[in-house]
């Protein structure tokens, strides 16, 4: 483990991955109780995380801390928080996480000589492919080529979607290994549906307000 790093980019599904991943290699389950601490940026100062940060840990060998929307810090905060990263607790894991570097950027250099920061972009093309399959092998089912592309037509590259998709046909199709189009179009057709659906809602529920107003 490193005791510093910094995940950013607008994937936020697979951001959550990996921060689950470290996560997992830090603490075990009886261990996070007492040592796995969130924290959101832009709400909490660099004093409190610091603090929690430089703290020992309890019965286990690290401490695991989360900063969420680290991006959205404040420059004097960002600027605090890197005194504790030049010179971080061994015994802990700093994760910060946002959408972007942020006041953070200038800093990237120092962060990486300590840790690591890495980016995770949106899939495109092929490597969204890849993914498709791989999350379906992964319930021990497999995705034609037909069905593969008519998802990502239908759906984008939204991971989220996808991923629950994905979820619904595997316990659609039950024992069938072999996922073809006709598994996955009537999945497909039920989330537009639904997705027009809470559009629509969302769209005339402003107007209802306004005429209840009016009366």
């Amino acid at each position: 483990m490193l005791p510093v790093y910094f995940i950013h980019g607008p994937e936020r599904f697979l951001i959550d991955q990996e921060v689950e991943r470290l996560l997992k290699l830090c603490l075990s389950p009886a261990e996070q109780p007492l040592n796995a601490h969130v924290f959101e940026g832009p709400d909490h100062g660099a004093h409190e995380i610091i603090e929690t940060a430089r703290t020992v840990p309890m019965f286990s060998r690290y401490r695991w801390v989360l900063v969420n929307e680290a991006d959205r810090m404040d420059g004097r905060e960002v600027e605090r928080m890197m005194e504790y990263v030049r010179n971080p607790s061994p015994t802990t894991c700093l994760v910060l996480r946002g959408q972007a570097l942020g006041a953070w950027k200038k800093f990237e250099k120092e962060i990486e000589a300590v840790g690591k920061v890495f980016e995770q972009g949106r899939l495109k093309g092929r490597d969204l492919v890849v993914w498709i399959r791989k999350r379906m092998e992964a319930r021990g089912k497999r995705l034609n080529e037909e069905a593969s592309s008519y998802l990502l037509e239908a759906l984008g590259n939204d991971l989220q979607t996808l991923e629950s998709v994905l979820e619904r046909i595997a316990l659609g199709v039950g024992e069938k290994r072999i996922i073809a189009l006709s598994d996955v179009s009537d999945v497909v057709s039920e989330v537009n549906l639904t997705t027009i659906f809470d559009l629509t809602a969302r769209a005339v529920a402003p107007r209802e307000v306004e005429h209840g107003v009016a009366i």
